[in-house]
């Protein structure tokens, strides 16, 4: 694993996989994505929408719930999500 071009490549590739598997009714739901993706594959967010999935992550790995906070941001996307 020291290519670090296929380690970019299969990272977007497992990502793509993710964003895939979380569209919802309302749409796609980035907060799950990210979890899992920074939780490990079988990783099962709960049912809800994005304040009461972090909520329980947060108890639970607050590094997983600071990852998703980073990228998504606290006033960006995860609220644009929250009122869907």
């Amino acid at each position: 694993m020291l290519n670090a071009e296929f380690n970019i490549l299969m990272g977007a590739m497992y990502l793509g996989i993710l964003i895939d598997q979380h569209h919802e009714v309302g749409g796609l739901r980035l907060d799950k994505a990210l979890l899992r993706y920074a939780r490990g594959y079988f990783f099962k967010p709960a049912a809800g929408n994005v304040e009461q999935v972090l909520d329980q992550v947060k108890g639970k790995s607050t590094e997983a719930y600071s990852y998703v906070i980073k990228i998504l941001g606290k006033n960006g996307l995860l609220e644009t999500q929250a009122l869907v």
